[in-house]
């Protein structure tokens, strides 16, 4: 039986991340394109590969035994092609999830230099907080994404990109002691920060609560950008990554408080699933770390 390769990644990403439609997605095509492959593949084999009775395809039983095989053969398929031509441009499409944060300071040199080292591959962003990108890896939405201290998972991998230094900042009429602010000075202030479970919003409650205190008046908002405006107009403080508010703090719009105990860099991470095949995650990854690096955005 002679089987062809873009049949078997058809094949491949309809049954891992459950449809043709995702499938299409992924691999950047249209679904009918999809849909065909398949159907090709399994006149060629035989045998239905999918249920499709219902709404959800789904695997049939030959189609279910056929998955680790197909995933071993493309698994050497693509370290082969990495071996052999770690030179060539990437193709296809890529799900890239970032925090943020990432978003407003280094996605777009990000994606210029993306578009340079591999001008024919498409760039599909999430912007969310970790907990939520952490999820979209687990479900098979994402091939990458930059995290912050993200929960222990056995169905992706991790890798250190450095940490990010946080501050509690306010407006610049902000007025406070000479000392050090503590958590009793800010428990009755207006808090904002993003919503529950991000790692800034536990940032926040542990901050508090390791002094014996649970801040009064606490709003939550998603979009870093919006929180900047709002300490920026002193409608709020927050803790946000140090290295976000520079522009501001240089044209005196928002000030770095002084305060302690001090807060902890938040751990940055690159992600993708262990099932990860290809080199487009790996290009990725390697990419961040630069762009990282040459921005600042985290500290080694």
């Amino acid at each position: 039986m002679v089987v062809n390769l873009q049949r078997l990644e058809a094949y491949y990403w309809a049954a891992r991340l459950g449809g043709f439609g995702a499938a299409a997605a992924h691999l950047g095509l249209t679904q009918p394109s999809v849909s065909v492959r398949i159907r090709e593949l399994e006149r060629e084999v035989g045998t239905a590969l999918f249920d499709r009775s219902s709404r959800n395809v789904r695997l049939t039983a030959p189609g279910a035994a056929m998955f680790d095989y197909v995933e071993r053969v493309l698994t050497l398929l693509h370290d082969l092609e990495g071996h052999i031509g770690r030179g060539g441009r990437l193709r296809g499409l890529v799900r890239f999830g970032v925090p943020d944060s990432f978003a407003l300071l280094c996605l777009a040199k990000f994606l210029k230099q993306l578009d340079r080292d591999h001008p024919d591959l498409n760039v599909a962003v999430t912007v969310d907080n970790s907990r939520v990108l952490s999820q979209k890896l687990e479900e098979g939405t994402l091939d990458v994404a930059i995290l912050g201290s993200p929960p222990p998972s056995k169905l992706f991998r991790v890798e250190p990109l450095g940490a990010q230094p946080v501050s509690w900042v306010a407006g610049k009429d902000f007025r406070s002691p000479k000392r050090p602010l503590t958590p009793e000075d800010l428990v009755r202030r207006q808090i904002v920060t993003n919503p529950a479970p991000s790692p800034s919003f536990s940032l926040v409650m542990d901050w508090f609560s390791e002094s014996g205190f649970v801040p009064t008046r606490l709003s939550t908002c998603s979009s870093i950008s919006v929180i900047i405006g709002l300490v920026s107009a002193g409608a709020a403080i927050s803790v946000l990554p140090t290295r976000i508010v520079q522009d501001q703090v240089r044209k005196k719009q928002i000030k770095i408080l002084n305060f302690e105990p001090p807060l902890p860099a938040v751990s940055m991470f690159a992600a993708f699933p262990k099932r990860t095949i290809g080199r487009a995650a790996q290009e990725v990854v390697a990419l961040s770390k630069n762009i990282l690096a040459d921005t600042g955005f985290v500290e080694n």
